[in-house]
């Protein structure tokens, strides 16, 4: 496949904290799964899409790439896929990676823009430009529950049936856990 290099200067760097500086790119909160993989393998992993611009998107997952790793994405929402190319701009253990998109084939700049603007609801709803996300705050650490067996389990039977844990879900299995402990004193 051969990939047209149009590098575009707007990074979306989404959830990580010290990483909230605005882009020349709106991002907009999405959903959906992203895989990816070194550009030239066959080798492929996946994440959970957690913003998404024109310019890049941030993928939450465990273990991201190396800084400046170049990946071959493939970005999967209701409203469409699109396959690109990205660099990874941030990243961060246990939480995610930015990624500037760097490369598109075909008419896959025309999907991209399509998806982002169904995404934003600009089109759908008539408007020139809705308001972007332009930071998430950090969430306040919680201490564990006294009982990390219990959080443990309640993690393991969470894999039973998925794939991904986000930090959302996680927070939430752990008030689960102290609502237990709770009403167990």
């Amino acid at each position: 496949m051969h990939l047209a290099n149009r590098s575009t200067s707007g990074h979306c760097l989404g959830l990580a904290g010290e990483f909230n500086r605005l882009s020349q790119h709106n991002r907009y909160l999405s959903e959906g799964n992203v895989e990816m993989g070194p550009v030239g393998s066959e080798i492929r992993t996946w994440g959970k899409l957690a913003d998404i611009s024109m310019g890049g998107c941030y993928v939450e997952t465990a273990l991201p790439s190396k800084l400046g790793s170049e990946l071959q994405i493939k970005i999967h929402t209701k409203n469409g896929d699109v396959s690109l190319v990205g660099i990874v701009r941030t990243a961060v253990t246990n939480l995610g990676m930015g990624m500037e998109f760097s490369g598109f084939a075909g008419d896959s700049r025309e999907r991209l823009d399509e998806m982002v603007a169904q995404i934003s609801g600009a089109r759908l709803q008539g408007q020139t430009e809705p308001a972007p996300v332009t930071s998430i705050p950090a969430a306040t650490p919680t201490p564990l529950s006294p009982n990390s067996n219990t959080l443990v389990t309640a993690v393991e039977q969470f894999f039973e049936g998925n794939n991904v844990l986000t930090r959302e879900e996680f927070l939430t299995l752990v008030e689960d856990v102290r609502g237990k402990d709770r009403s167990a004193q």
